[in-house]
């Protein structure tokens, strides 16, 4: 199996230093309470926001009537062919595989099939800053989610985070150019659990992080974004067929055949039990005590961390994300683990989209 995570800072004197001191900033979070980080995405500058679950009930409940809820929303201006959820599940396109008995990824680059507003490809969306790239997830009209592992440095702070909604390096131009975060927000107990500089398995479940746009980010069109779900009862969710779509990196063991950086590919679940499986109980908020890990079975590369993992079976209206894809196969038979989507969680998504329509 994989490691859960392909850094160890803890025998780096300064980033430890550096964490240990953004550390002592933070306010404990009580057992009632949920904390998230909030940041400036051009300074860096952050504050922490504690809530109590009461307080993120009823701010939720206030968002659901104003119409902000879960459910995905399809682009503006020409839109191309919307895939039924039977089109999503691609043929083979190679022998090597990490889950099933063939790699079944297909290239999503822009062309004739897949032009430029295809959706929900449209939704997918390069994530950079100024130590690297992954992958991300539209998931309301200004909010992209990715990992924090790959955004958040070891003393706070993104380094001037960036989208590219259908980024396609072989087209012309993305056809919803490269947007910057007004501001993001990232779960408190990313630096509590030590995360940055030694993170360890109750780290997959605080792996998020989301950004926040400029308002009317992508000028007179708009590339649309994905719903997100939750459910209580784990057999239902390890029911759920689903998708992982996200920029691979190249030239590596576990990359797609015909992987061309800056290109979308991705595919579906799969294997005797194409259903993702949920694990590891954890008393931390958002979860309490519930199991706090998808681990989705599409296969999987790096570069694709931080991409949602989706499906169309929560409920009409999606697709909806239902966890975030942080890193390769740890769980056997399975492509990669990230945080679980609870009603926690989509609550506060709720709320955020009321904040910034």
């Amino acid at each position: 199996m994989a490691p859960e995570y392909p850094y160890d800072h803890s025998g780096d004197a300064e980033k430890v230093a550096a964490h240990e001191a953004h550390k002592r900033l933070l306010q404990p979070v009580k057992d009632d309470e949920f904390s998230v980080i909030v940041g400036n995405g051009e300074t860096g500058e952050e504050y922490q926001v504690i809530q109590t679950l009461e307080g993120l009930k009823v701010a939720a409940e206030y968002a659901r009537k104003l119409g902000y809820d879960g459910r995905a929303e399809r682009p503006t201006g020409d839109v191309g062919p919307v895939a039924a959820e039977e089109e999503l599940r691609p043929p083979s396109l190679g022998t090597q595989s990490i889950v099933g008995p063939a790699d079944n990824r297909l290239d999503f680059r822009i062309s004739a099939f897949y032009p430029a507003t295809a959706w929900p490809q449209t939704t997918m969306v390069r994530v950079t800053n100024n130590h690297g790239a992954g992958s991300g997830t539209m998931i309301g009209a200004r909010i992209a989610i990715t990992n924090a592992h790959g955004t958040v440095d070891s003393a706070g702070g993104i380094d001037w985070p960036r989208i590219v909604p259908r980024q396609d390096t072989t087209s012309p131009a993305p056809p919803y150019g490269a947007v910057g975060a007004q501001t993001y927000a990232y779960p408190t107990a990313w630096v509590t659990r030590n995360c940055p500089v030694n993170p360890t398995w109750e780290c997959n479940a605080h792996d998020w992080v989301i950004l926040i746009l400029w308002p009317s980010p992508f000028g007179g069109g708009h590339p649309g974004y994905l719903g997100y779900a939750a459910h209580s009862n784990d057999a239902v969710v390890q029911s759920w067929a689903h998708h992982l779509w996200g920029f691979p990196g190249c030239g590596m063991a576990q990359s797609p055949p015909g992987c061309t950086d800056g290109v979308l590919f991705g595919g579906a679940g799969e294997g005797q039990n194409p259903g993702p499986v949920v694990s590891e109980p954890l008393a931390d908020w958002p979860f309490l005590n519930a199991k706090s890990r998808l681990s989705h079975r599409v296969d999987n590369s790096e570069g694709v961390s931080g991409a949602g993992v989706f499906s169309y079976a929560p409920a009409a209206g999606g697709p909806y994300v239902i966890s975030t894809s942080i890193s390769n196969g740890v769980v056997a038979n399975t492509g990669g683990l990230g945080p679980r989507i609870t009603d926690t969680l989509v609550s506060y998504f709720n709320s955020v989209r009321a904040q910034f329509p």
